[in-house]
């Protein structure tokens, strides 16, 4: 990142969104070949004279993001973005507790170098991932006839047939908060 300026690379149907004051500015776009099929960096065995998904890095979605202090990050494989709708990611990201700092406070703090305020930014971002992470496995076991998921609404736009429940999948969560670099080189050469 430089100047403010990321660029990503994204191909299949793992993916990112970036938030910006408690709302999405970007999603990744997942890639597929046709429903349920995404796309996938593979060698293809040789018995499977090449009949399976191959693709490769030049496939992917390359696309550049301004970024700005204090944008949040949420990456994630498609057993997350399959199972929750963004506004269940951001419920969770925006989240506050009675009596306790504003998430968007702390940072402000942690962007002038408070080490305290550091470190809660990390836990928080932690707690954050879990909680996500905790919320789409919980889904994705359920089959509930009530449960409805991107899966299940992208199932039933493809094939005109109903399906509920939450898709089990592989899960796995990074949440990360973008902070000025020079400030915590700063902040920490001076308390070594």
């Amino acid at each position: 990142m430089d100047k403010g300026i990321a660029k990503s690379l994204n191909i299949g149907d793992s993916g990112f969104v970036i938030i910006r004051n408690g709302g999405i500015i970007y999603r990744s776009k997942p890639q597929q070949h046709r429903f349920n099929a995404p796309y996938q960096l593979t060698i293809c065995p040789p018995e499977r004279n090449g009949t399976c998904i191959q693709n490769e890095p030049k496939d992917g979605d390359l696309v550049e993001h301004q970024l700005a202090d204090g944008d949040i990050i949420v990456m994630g494989t498609d057993g997350l973005f399959d199972n929750l709708f963004d506004w269940q990611i951001l419920q969770i990201i925006n989240q506050g507790q009675a009596g306790i700092e504003p998430f968007s406070e702390i940072l402000k703090k942690a962007a002038t170098g408070d080490k305290e305020s550091i470190l809660r930014v990390n836990q928080q971002l932690h707690n954050r991932a879990r909680e996500i992470a905790k919320l789409a496995r919980i889904v994705s076991i359920s089959d509930s006839n009530f449960t409805f998921t991107p899966f299940s609404k992208a199932y039933t736009e493809e094939t005109g047939r109903h399906i509920s429940g939450g898709k089990k999948d592989d899960i796995t969560v990074i949440v990360a908060a973008l902070l000025k670099r020079k400030i915590f080189v700063d902040s920490f050469s001076k308390n070594q």
